[in-house]
């Protein structure tokens, strides 16, 4: 578990990076009654495949089935995965929003660049509320790519 337990990296408001996802989608609802999911080892929903055992050898197969759970979720408490480059963490975040989805949560994915931007301009013209009303409709947001942003003051307060 050790350093991937938190899922944001932080450094520049400009990202170059890919998004594995298109930025603000949400992930499809399933059926009430979706059929349980596979062991961590190989976590398949909505077209995304996590394999633990290949995407990074240290991070614990029996961490990924608690987290799969989505018993976190439910009890409302946070999730940062939290580690080096090219270590599987935004893989890892978009199959537990996944997996999440499957489940019947309602889940959203965003980058952290766009997210902080909205909250900027949003300041600005005076609609925080709406603004954070609609992030926070859903059950769970996936903020990715923390790590990438330079944050000044205002900036760490309207995101934290």
């Amino acid at each position: 578990m050790a350093d991937w337990i938190m899922g944001w990296r932080s450094s520049s408001i400009r990202s170059s990076s890919p998004s594995p996802l298109q930025d603000g989608s949400t992930f499809p609802r399933v059926s009430p009654e979706p059929p349980p999911l596979p062991p961590a080892a190989q976590v398949k929903s909505a077209g995304v495949v996590f394999d633990g055992c290949h995407a990074n050898p240290t991070l614990n197969p029996a961490t990924v089935d608690t987290l799969t759970t989505g018993a976190w979720i439910k009890s409302g408490e946070p999730l940062c995965l939290i580690g080096d480059s090219e270590t599987g963490k935004s893989h890892l975040l978009i199959a537990l929003g996944a997996a999440a989805a499957h489940q019947g949560i309602q889940v959203r994915y965003t980058l952290a660049t766009k997210l902080l931007n909205e909250l900027l301009e949003a300041a600005d013209e005076r609609q925080m509320e709406k603004t954070i009303a609609r992030y926070g409709r859903g059950d769970l947001l996936c903020v990715d790519e923390l790590g990438y942003m330079e944050l000044d003051r205002l900036g760490a307060e309207l995101l934290f």
